[in-house]
C-alpha cells in the first residue's frame, strides 16, 4: 500500500472514530433523558393513582352521605314537630300565667 492509502485509511479511521464518539454521546444523552422520563413517568403514575383512589373514596362518601340523608331529614321534621310542640305549651303556660 502506497503512503497515500495509508494516509487516508488513517484520516477514514479518524473520522470513523469522531462520528463513533459522537454517537456515543447522543446514545449517553438519550439514556439520560429516558432516565428521567422513566422517573417522571412512575411520578405521574403515582399521583394518577393516588386520584383514582380519592376518586373511589369520594363517590363512596358521596353514596353514604345520600344513603343518610333522608334520615337526616326525617329526624329534622321529627325534631321540628318537638319544639313547634314545646314552644306551643311554653306559650300556653305564659298565657295562663
Amino acid at each position: 500500500a502506497s503512503e497515500q492509502q495509508l494516509e487516508a485509511a488513517c484520516m477514514a479511521a479518524n473520522d470513523a472514530e469522531s462520528v463513533l464518539a459522537a454517537t456515543r454521546a447522543q446514545l449517553e444523552t438519550i439514556a439520560a433523558s429516558n432516565t428521567s422520563l422513566q422517573s417522571r413517568l412512575d411520578t405521574l403514575t403515582t399521583q394518577h393513582n393516588a386520584l383514582r383512589e380519592a376518586e373511589y373514596n369520594t363517590s363512596h362518601d358521596n353514596d353514604r352521605l345520600r344513603a343518610a340523608l333522608p334520615v337526616l331529614q326525617e329526624e329534622l321534621l321529627s325534631r321540628k314537630a318537638v319544639i313547634r310542640s314545646q314552644n306551643h305549651q311554653l306559650a300556653t303556660l305564659r298565657f295562663a300565667g
